[in-house]
């Protein structure tokens, strides 16, 4: 074969005219690949520097970090509600939509939007006008989707949230959040939660449950649940049936339905009609009263006994709900127990259960055993006996016994078991009402406190914990009021956020307050404290003082009698002026100029001149101070002069006329005020009349509280009460020691100004008690709110 012979050059030359090639496709190739990865590392790079921020407030305010692939790269809790319920992991990595889904669902989860107004707003920070409109828009809309009752309002970023986040970068974004916090501990202010209350009962239990019925269903109900208004143990069963079925409970007599109940029951448009009980409890007659005016053939769900009436409508709660855990109470007598648990057992629809506290009852057993779902039992109280909790957990569930010391505290821990976490709370103190209170509070997501005169440490502790409670509820008319009032008090100090002092800052809520004074000297002594705080925190001019009596009946002042050269004060027949060492007669205050328009020697002269200048040193304002003749000609007021000593007990309604003279007036004036006496406990006539006449005031609703619950007493340094919600105002202005200080030397003798010292002398023991104890800094004013015994 012949073979061409090749050119060793040429060869060369061919091979590097191929390498040429080669290296422009690959170059060619590295091009393209370089500008394919350069712009995808660019998108990329984009994503995460193309940072938009996000602000949303609910009451939890947070913020997401997104960046341009709309994915969330960072998340900030922008106050400490948002702390206590979310965190990063909630959130990043998801898409905005996403996000927000799911902070929706947590708020909701810890009831910050299960109230009335249920709003969102939305604030969005980003470089371009047009995307921020756009992501504005986006958001919005998926607030709507996922909840058509929630309302997104766009807010406008303030300066400092764009001097702040305009110009973010994820590498800065430690940096930003600690400069959020920094912000943020520098905003801090004293607030609280504004609590809004709302009374529930009607003239009696019958109507109470109608106006429930209005209130949960304004556009009726599909069902409706009958009991009778007087068996509450068959009652109490009807909360768990009720919340399955959801529907309302009406109470009706046993052989009739009272008009404004059959009323309601019409104006329901129900479908369905429950009667729990047999005929002894609710008869045929009314039966045939719905026949008539409902066209409905009700059913009745029974048993023999009230044991077997709770298997029977756990069975019904069961056909439309599987039971997977039910409550166990005894249910001889009252049924206690099974109250405290009744709006927790309805919350988590769990069916009560009645058996005998020494045995087991037959059918509760067989329904726990047929029903293979039920994983869990609840034993309420401390009634049952341990044969029968043993018998319990060998059915082979969890079993779990709830109970306090007492019934309160047994309510206290169910609440802390099933529902830690609330917005408002239902109080209620009777179990007449505890059935529809129990319906009402499972309805509204609210924790129903079962609750005495006493709030107990439990259910306080539950409040420490929910530092939002903005909705406050109570069934029971007058006799519900003192556990109400207590648990409102209870509620706002709870509330309180970043107060130095909690306590003053709750008694000085309101734009005004007024001190109702018996004598002269006891604004220097027990209201002293009370007096300097509100002028701090409200300003002098929002600080008011009435002095009710004459003062004449100290024991110093002893009229035409001459004054003794030496008291022996271990003399028995000197005891209308121990320990005084030169009593004031008429001679002395006809010296001092202490007369009347009548030329007559004026006690009350000598000692409303130091009780000016006890006014004075404490920094209240002369025209905010009034004697009550002052005030004669004023709307309601026609009592003709100051009253006398120990003559307030005989003139209470003329007491009364002034303080809602005041109420009213300060009211209008400055929008709220706060009352402020002595408490009705105290054993000086002239103390205790001024307690009882604003706690009588306060309970009849004569005071406008339509905004703030604002009446407080003040108890004795040297006294003792066993007071429910008691608490202390502490002195910690040691300016406010010295005015305190100063406001008592107005009482001491002043020869060359004419002060004769009435209050010190007459009062020494008391004085000197305050001053050791303002000289040590361990003053303290006790005080307490309206409670009725």
């Amino acid at each position: 074969m012949n073979k061409k012979k090749i050119d060793a050059n040429e060869f060369w030359e061919k091979r590097e005219l191929k390498q040429s090639w080669g290296k422009v496709l690959l170059s060619i190739v590295i091009v393209c690949f370089t500008l394919f990865y350069g712009a995808y590392c660019l998108d990329m790079y984009m994503g995460a520097h193309n940072l938009t921020f996000v602000k949303f407030k609910i009451n939890p305010e947070f913020g997401f970090i997104v960046n341009g692939n709309d994915e969330v790269v960072h998340y900030l809790s922008l106050n400490d509600d948002a702390r206590k319920i979310f965190t990063l992991d909630m959130f990043k990595g998801k898409k905005t939509s996403e996000a927000i889904d799911k902070a929706v669902e947590v708020a909701r989860e810890n009831n910050y939007l299960v109230d009335e107004n249920k709003k969102i707003e939305v604030t969005v920070i980003s470089n371009e006008s047009n995307n921020k409109e756009i992501i504005e828009d986006k958001i919005v809309s998926v607030i709507k989707k996922k909840d058509d009752n929630v309302v997104a309002e766009v807010v406008e970023a303030t300066e400092e949230e764009k001097e702040i986040f305009s110009n973010i970068k994820l590498d800065k974004i430690i940096e930003v959040e600690e400069t959020v916090k920094k912000k943020e501990e520098e905003k801090k202010i004293c607030n609280y939660t504004k609590v809004v209350s709302e009374d529930m009962s009607g003239t009696d239990r019958y109507i109470t449950a109608v106006n429930t019925a209005k209130r949960l269903y304004p556009n009726g109900s599909k069902n409706v649940i009958l009991i009778s208004g007087s068996d509450m143990i068959q009652g109490i069963l009807s909360s768990s049936f009720a919340s399955v079925l959801d529907a309302p409970i009406l109470l009706v007599e046993n052989n009739n339905i009272r008009q404004d109940v059959l009323n309601q029951l019409m104006s329901l448009g129900v479908e369905n009609v429950y009667l729990l009980g047999g005929s002894g409890v609710i008869s045929d007659n009314i039966v045939q009263i719905i026949k008539d005016n409902l066209g409905i053939n009700p059913t009745r769900l029974f048993g023999a006994d009230r044991f077997i009436t709770s298997t029977v409508i756990a069975e019904k709660m069961n056909e439309l709900e599987t039971i997977t855990s039910v409550v166990i109470a005894p249910g001889e007598n009252e049924p206690v127990d099974a109250a405290m648990l009744s709006a927790v057992a309805a919350n988590k629809k769990m069916p009560i259960l009645y058996t005998k506290k020494d045995s087991l009852a037959s059918n509760v057993k067989e329904f726990i055993q047929s029903h293979k779902d039920i994983n869990t039992i609840y034993v309420a109280g401390g009634l049952i006996n341990n044969n029968v909790i043993k018998e319990l957990e060998s059915l082979g569930r969890s079993v779990t016994v709830i109970k306090g010391a007492d019934r309160y505290i047994t309510n206290a821990e169910g609440i802390s078991k099933f529902q830690p976490s609330f917005r408002s709370v239902v109080v209620v103190n009777n179990l007449v009402d505890v059935v529809v209170a129990s319906r009402f509070a499972s309805k509204n997501n609210s924790a129903l406190f079962y609750t005495g005169n006493n709030l107990s440490q439990s259910h306080i502790n539950l409040l420490k914990n929910n530092t939002n409670v903005n909705k406050l509820y109570y069934f029971g008319g007058t006799d519900v009021m003192p556990a109400y009032r207590n648990t409102l008090y209870n509620i706002k100090k709870s509330n309180m956020n970043k107060c130095d002092n909690v306590t003053e800052e709750l008694l000085y809520s309101t734009k005004s307050v007024v001190f109702y004074v018996p004598h002269q000297d006891d604004e220097s002594s027990h209201y002293g404290r009370n007096i300097t705080a509100a002028i701090d925190k409200l300003g002098a001019e929002n600080v008011y003082v009435v002095v009710m009596t004459k003062g004449n009946a100290s024991a110093i002042y002893i009229g035409d009698k001459a004054i003794p050269a030496n008291v022996d004060t271990s003399n028995p027949d000197n005891k209308d002026i121990t320990y005084l060492t030169e009593p004031v007669n008429n001679q002395m205050l006809k010296d001092y100029g202490y007369v009347d328009a009548n030329d007559n020697p004026s006690f009350m002269m000598a000692r409303d001149a130091e009780f000016r200048n006890s006014m004075k040193a404490l920094g209240v304002l002369e025209s905010n101070y009034k004697f009550a003749e002052e005030l004669v000609g004023l709307e309601g007021i026609t009592h003709t002069d100051r009253f006398n000593d120990k003559g307030l007990a005989s003139n209470i309604n003329h007491v009364k006329n002034i303080m809602k003279y005041y109420d009213k007036y300060l009211t209008k004036k400055h929008g709220s005020v706060t009352h402020i006496s002595y408490t009705y406990l105290d054993e000086h006539t002239d103390h205790n009349t001024l307690g009882k006449a604003l706690m009588e005031l306060h309970y009849d609703n004569s005071l406008d509280n339509t905004e703030f619950e604002n009446v407080y007493y003040v108890i004795k340094i040297t006294e003792t009460h066993s007071i429910d919600s008691r608490f202390t105002l502490t002195l910690t202005n040691k300016k406010n020691y010295d005015k305190q200080l100063n406001s008592f030397k107005a009482y001491e003798m002043d020869k060359e100004n004419k002060i004769l010292g009435v209050g010190y002398r007459s009062a020494s023991g008391v004085f000197e008690t305050f001053i050791e104890r303002i000289d040590n800094e361990t003053l303290e004013t006790p005080m307490h709110v309206p409670f009725k015994k």
